[in-house]
């Protein structure tokens, strides 16, 4: 995974960020954001290899910013060894930050606020970094009402867009 924004989902129950499943071989997630995403309860991210590898994952200039789980949540949950540097973990509001089952999570040259873990407790190697630049680049409910007439505008494009649609189909979900 590479170059992905995760940002504002609304779940019942998890998967608030990204799940990455019986992977085969050494695994890269790079310059990822997850951001603003809330869920009930479980795991926001998953890295889990597959029962028959000893497969890695390496997590990358990854940020992980204002995610919210109000009840049992884990951030970084792993079923497989996690090396996690140069990341930024702030301002979330989750149970657990860190989930490792019976392997092994690496936190180097990384910043974060909470160490709250649960099963093996992470490795922190050189943790006493205190910036974290991704924290000034997004947008927060301030600079948004700064910028409400540019955001009405967007808004009103986009509607406009969809209503040039012949067909409408509205799904429900039970």
């Amino acid at each position: 995974m590479n170059e992905c924004n995760i940002t504002q989902n609304r779940v019942k129950k998890d998967s608030g960020g990204y799940w990455v499943q019986e992977i085969t071989s050494d695994s890269y997630i790079t310059c990822v954001n997850v951001v603003e995403n809330n869920q009930s309860s479980g795991t926001f991210n998953s890295h889990r290899s597959s029962y028959s590898y000893s497969s890695k994952f390496k997590v990358t200039s990854c940020n992980y910013i204002r995610n919210k789980s109000p009840e049992e949540g884990y951030l970084i949950s792993s079923f497989c060894d996690v090396f996690m540097s140069y990341c930024c973990i702030r301002q979330n509001e989750i149970k657990y930050i860190f989930r490792a089952y019976s392997k092994t999570i690496t936190f180097e040259n990384s910043a974060t606020d909470i160490i709250k873990s649960t099963d093996t407790p992470p490795i922190f190697k050189n943790t006493n970094i205190n910036e974290c630049p991704l924290l000034d680049s997004i947008p927060t409910k301030d600079k948004f009402e700064e910028n409400e007439i540019e955001q009405n505008n967007f808004i009103n494009i986009y509607i406009k867009k969809i209503f040039h649609l012949k067909y409408l189909f509205s799904f429900s979900s039970s």
